[in-house]
């Protein structure tokens, strides 16, 4: 059976199993605005505040500086802080303390869940000159790439203004924090003015060292001799803490990922401990429901995937062919079937897409190119991921022509899709009870980018990437597809809509309220 793409939507069909089954059309990929929010209740997991952070207790208030009310995020109910300590409260941050946030964050006996992470805690160093001087360049590059995050003091208001010279850096100050401790805002004073840089992601790239950094998991007591990160062009976190100290600034922090949402390593510990997956989901989303896919999507499940290589979602001459299984090639224009282990020679020649086969034919097509193997799997070579620059995927790859290279969209149900996330987002070894933790805010993530409609404009709905979560990275294996399967079709939801499923690597003791970081 011939099956045909939208040339108009660039839809692909849905993958078709070796039993025959009836193809089927995938979701237009549409944007579908902002989800529903409502009200919460509270449970017995010590959580911070539901509502947007104040910066009462701050450094504005020390230094009589105005306050930026424009910072924030929306408030997401389900995305609140958590506390991941056994002993520390929420008090440890409840006022501007900075020593205090310092001796939270040098404390190397300070145990909490995930602790085994060798990002628990961390330390980096670097000359204060060297680091005022990268940071004088680095605010002007932070606001050419976030100019809404970077605000000058003008007459007394902090007001977004372009910024092209910001004159020497005589200090950098911690301004905010959450209630978590999460650095909120940095204040840096020039010979210029006064600056005041927002988000979490920026200060981690304003304080990068571009030296060694230093971990320690919580059993251990110290850090380690052997750094986690040898060259810091982006902090692991922003929680943490400055420590001025002969010339140089010491960085103490710990933690790794935005902090948002499920910290990965402390459902392996809570799992391995006896908690269900079930129990660690809803420890992490607040006042979430467990529902499924067909519930919110019927039953078109899924998912197109943006395939990048070296992080860019654009590729130039590539290999496809099936190591089990004949290749079908089609679309509008023409539709040939290739034989097993035949290369086909995939190029972009001035827009067009050029395929040559093995006998020396050619077909060209300035339209979407389908490839299906009939079986399991297609091989995309040269695509560079952590195992390998020969990747296999599932399903459909269709390839687009631009101008001067080609788009690979990868088309398959959520499910397989599923296959190839959970391993390379959570190693097997932290058990398969937390690997199905992974599998359900994994999911959940996929259903609600589907309904955002984020990637609309490029023809999919998530990427492979971290920017949304990382795809046929690692082999796969059995725990995680065991994983998978015992939670088949699950997702989380709020006010009868899939959750925004944030998750990230360790936590630093505290997670993020979502307003204090996007």
């Amino acid at each position: 059976m011939k099956k045909k793409i939208s040339l108009i939507f660039l839809s692909a069909l849905v993958l078709i199993s070796c039993t025959n089954e009836p193809t089927k059309k995938v979701k237009t990929v549409t944007p579908n605005g902002d989800y529903k929010t409502g009200t919460t209740t509270t449970t017995n997991t010590e959580r911070g505040n539901r509502e947007k952070i104040t910066l009462e207790n701050t450094v504005f208030k020390k230094l009589g500086l105005p306050l930026p009310y424009n910072t924030f995020g929306a408030a997401i109910p389900y995305l609140v802080p958590v506390n991941d300590n056994h002993k520390e409260k929420f008090k440890v941050f409840e006022e501007y303390n900075e020593n205090r946030a310092l001796k939270y964050f040098k404390d190397l006996s300070v145990r909490g869940h995930g602790d085994n992470s060798p990002y628990w805690r961390w330390k980096t160093r670097i000359k204060k000159s060297d680091l005022y001087s990268k940071a004088a360049n680095r605010l002007v590059a932070i606001y050419r790439n976030n100019p809404r995050n970077v605000l000058t003091l003008v007459n007394g208001e902090w007001q977004q203004v372009p910024i092209k010279n910001v004159g020497t850096v005589q200090d950098i100050i911690v301004a905010a924090r959450g209630e978590s401790g999460i650095i909120t805002h940095m204040l840096v004073i020039t010979s210029n003015g006064k600056y005041l840089i927002a988000k979490e992601f920026n200060v981690r790239k304003l304080l990068a060292t571009n030296n060694a950094l230093y971990g320690s998991k919580g059993e251990e007591g110290v850090y380690n001799s052997k750094p986690v990160i040898a060259n810091v062009t982006s902090l692991p976190s922003a929680y943490l803490a400055l420590e001025d100290e002969g010339g140089y600034i010491n960085i103490y922090g710990g933690g790794f990922g935005h902090g948002v949402g499920m910290s990965q390593f402390a459902a392996g510990t809570l799992t391995k401990n006896g908690e269900s997956y079930k129990n660690v989901l809803k420890r992490y989303y607040t006042d979430i429901k467990l529902s499924t896919v067909e519930s919110v999507l019927g039953k078109d499940k899924e998912i197109k995937v943006g395939i990048t290589t070296n992080g860019s979602l654009e590729h130039g001459r590539l290999t496809i062919f099936s190591s089990e299984n004949k290749v079908q090639i089609y679309n509008d224009d023409f539709d040939i079937t290739v034989g097993e282990n035949e290369r086909v020679d995939v190029r972009n020649t001035s827009g067009t897409t050029t395929i040559t086969l093995e006998n020396g034919k050619t077909y060209k097509t300035k339209n979407p190119l389908n490839f299906y193997a009939k079986g399991e799997y297609l091989t995309l070579s040269p695509v560079r991921k952590g195992h390998t620059s020969s990747p296999k995927y599932r399903g459909i790859i269709t390839i687009i022509p631009r101008s001067s290279s080609l788009r690979v969209i990868n088309t398959l149900d959520i499910e397989k899709y599923l296959l190839q996330v959970v391993p390379s987002e959570m190693p097997k070894s932290f058990g398969v009870e937390a690997l199905k933790v992974q599998a359900v805010a994994a999911r959940t993530y996929a259903v609600s980018d589907i309904l955002k409609g984020k990637y609309a404009q490029d023809g999919f709905h998530i990427k492979d990437t971290v920017e949304s979560q990382v795809y046929n990275n690692q082999v796969e294996n059995e725990e995680a597809t065991r994983a998978i399967e015992e939670t088949e079709g699950e997702i989380m939801t709020y006010d009868n809509m899939p959750i925004d499923a944030k998750y990230f690597s360790t936590s630093s003791g505290f997670t993020s309220h979502a307003s204090n970081v996007w």
